[in-house]
């Protein structure tokens, strides 16, 4: 019988196949299929489902893994397989051959690499692929042990910003970005204090984005990831993997390389309250990143990190206890970038 580990499913209209993904009873033939074991297996085989990621309506993460009962009567995980469940199976479909030929080409042999996509479960909406036994980079961040995978990860995204793009990506336009901004700042102003400055500082944030975007140099666009942070990025101790390519389009590579840099910084201050505390990191990833495309990005980077701050203070005051005073320092950390002004002193370590 399998274990459940999730104790409630959550309600959600959007993806009416969750129920039947997370019971992994009924998901054991497709899950032993996608793991590559043996048919003479599955009546013997369990196993239970783990919710690593669940955006409402749109789709979740889940790692399912597989056991077998051993000698000592225990269960004894076999393998492990990632289900990405999304809201439509046009959807699924098309993440699932996106992934297939990222990982064909360009990133086709070598490291860095892109988990294989295993299964595509068009009924449901759900793309099973492989489980990648590795730590994200924030693991090797608080360590201080993360020159190689920083150079790795440069290295990757500077190979996805110079080939040909797939076909059929999306072109995200600065006014598209700017649409976000304006909404990201009506969704943090009522979460900050009335009296304080704060309010004054984000409305010139948002101006300020408004004039920088039409005065940043032209550039040429490229296929990028639009989600690209330590997250998203693992080290399994020789290479890296890179992972969530639902935003993938075709864009500003400024954007990918200052919203690392900008999650590096919102990082730093969850972990030791100095905002500068991965700077080493950052210009490792930096330097890597130029020597590979000979780009000089840095023009472009006040708007782009501006814009990734003001996407994390959205999402702190979008939780259920919001973090105001990590929503102020973002915003504070938005304004410096597009004023060169330090908006509070509750910035510590953020000079410039």
């Amino acid at each position: 019988m399998s274990r459940q580990s999730v104790r409630a499913i959550p309600e959600d209209q959007g993806l009416s196949a969750l129920a039947r993904v997370l019971n992994t009873d009924l998901m054991l033939p497709l899950l032993a299929q996608a793991a590559g074991l043996d048919s003479g297996w599955i009546q013997s085989l369990g196993g239970y489902a783990e919710m690593l990621n669940h955006k409402p309506g749109e789709r979740c993460t889940i790692r399912y893994t597989l056991t077998r009962t051993g000698d000592s009567a225990q269960s004894v995980p076999v393998a492990a397989v990632i289900g990405k469940l999304y809201r439509s199976a046009r959807l699924a479909e098309r993440m699932y051959q996106r992934t297939a030929a990222l990982r064909n080409w360009p990133f086709k042999s070598g490291l860095p690499c892109i988990p294989a996509p295993l299964m595509l479960v068009s009924d449901l909406g759900l793309v099973l692929q492989e489980n990648v036994a590795a730590g994200d980079l924030r693991h090797l961040l608080a360590a201080g042990n993360n020159e190689t995978p920083m150079v790795l990860a440069a290295q990757w995204l500077a190979r996805l910003h110079t080939v040909s793009p797939l076909p059929e990506l999306e072109v995200r336009s600065i006014e598209r970005e700017l649409a976000k901004v304006d909404q990201w700042c009506a969704d943090i102003a009522p979460h900050l204090p009335a009296a304080n400055t704060d309010v004054v500082w984000l409305r010139r944030t948002q101006d300020g984005l408004h004039r920088l975007s039409g005065a940043m140099p032209p550039y040429t666009p490229v296929m990028i990831h639009k989600d690209f942070y330590y997250a998203n990025v693992l080290w399994d101790g020789h290479g890296v993997w890179v992972l969530d390519f639902d935003q993938l389009s075709i864009g500003d590579p400024g954007l990918d390389v200052a919203h690392f840099l900008a999650h590096l910084e919102n990082l730093a201050y969850r972990i030791t309250g100095q905002v500068d505390s991965f700077t080493q990191a950052a210009v490792t990833f930096l330097r890597s990143y130029e020597e590979q495309t000979g780009l000089n990005l840095e023009p472009r980077f006040p708007f782009y990190r501006a814009y990734t701050f003001l996407k994390l203070a959205a999402t702190e005051v979008s939780r259920k206890r919001p973090w105001q005073q990590l929503a102020g320092v973002l915003t504070n950390l938005a304004y410096r970038e597009v004023t060169g002004e330090k908006g509070g002193a509750r910035i510590a370590g953020a000079s410039r």
